[in-house]
């Protein structure tokens, strides 16, 4: 009787299994499906690696405020020259701390 409700235990766990590898199936055709359609491709192409059509005119948004930093290390960054500033970071590259 054990053995029978073991295996009974087995059975659900693996048809919820199936279930779930269905699920997964049935999203990654839905999005196969979605790649197929040019107009989804065009936009896909235009936001993730900023391609225009010629005429078109690209721009990229900027942020205008960047947030402030308190920290003593940028202080004292901001103050020396941006070639000490370099040879101070590849110091530090160079030496990680463990």
């Amino acid at each position: 009787m054990r053995q029978f409700i073991a295996q009974r235990s087995q059975i659900d766990q693996q048809r919820a299994a199936q279930q779930q590898a269905q699920q997964q199936v049935d999203e990654l055709r839905r999005e196969k499906a979605r790649w197929q359609d040019p107009a989804f491709v065009e936009a896909q192409a235009r936001q993730r690696l900023h391609f225009a059509f010629p005429g078109d005119t690209p721009f990229s948004a900027v942020n205008p405020s960047p947030t402030p930093t308190t920290s003593p290390t940028a202080q004292q960054q901001a103050s020396q020259p941006w070639y000490q500033s370099l040879l101070g970071s590849l110091d530090a590259a160079d030496h990680p701390a463990h």
